[in-house]
């Protein structure tokens, strides 16, 4: 692995709590809070270009919708830094779709990024679809994703409902379209009184 190297996927999620059975009477009183995961991990077709692209999307009901995104790009056979993009953003109502169930999500959306090495500014267009591929798992917690790395302590109980998803799409940065696929991990998650309803 090179200098320039560095992981930059999302945080494990980490379930915490006990499981739903019967839920203790006061819960804390939660905005909900829907969002979605995914992070890759891209070669060129010559193995030299390897992109670390990692994507958290949320909408909720005191915020709105907002994008955190990282993308890093590396030619590991020259140890060369290419790009460096950390941006967190608003997005424009209806960028992010999640169906009540959990078993499908989307992300359609532009925003502006600078690149931390070339200091250049430039459109990123973010596609990305979230399929379920296992069933939703139901739990209480005191804390909540807000961000990519970054988690809110309530200060009571939280319900939460997770799926395992797959995701895929691109990314297009300085003109160059990444093809995003066999995610690092993904998923989708609703916090808050409106849970996943059904499977």
């Amino acid at each position: 692995m090179t200098g320039y190297h560095k992981t930059i996927g999302a945080a494990a999620f980490v379930l915490g709590g006990a499981l739903l059975a019967p839920v203790a009477a006061e819960s804390a009183k939660a905005e909900s809070l829907q969002s979605a995961t995914a992070s890759f991990t891209s070669h060129s077709a010559d193995g030299c270009i390897v992109t670390e692209t990692s994507v958290f999307v949320s909408k909720s009901t005191g915020q709105g919708e907002q994008l955190d995104l990282q993308m890093l790009r590396i030619n590991e056979c020259t140890d060369q830094g290419l790009a460096n993009v950390h941006v967190v953003r608003d997005l424009p109502a209806g960028s992010f779709k999640m169906k009540s169930n959990l078993s499908i999500a989307s992300l359609n959306a532009t925003i502006m990024g600078e690149d931390q090495l070339s200091k250049a500014k430039s459109p990123i267009t973010v596609r990305l679809t979230w399929k379920a591929q296992e069933g939703i798992v139901t739990s209480v917690s005191q804390d909540s994703q807000t961000g990519l790395g970054k988690f809110k302590r309530h200060d009571g109980q939280v319900q939460k409902s997770l799926r395992m998803s797959d995701a895929s799409g691109t990314v297009t940065f300085k003109k160059a379209t990444i093809t995003l696929r066999s995610p690092d991990s993904s998923w989708v998650e609703v916090i808050g009184p409106d849970q996943a309803r059904s499977q």
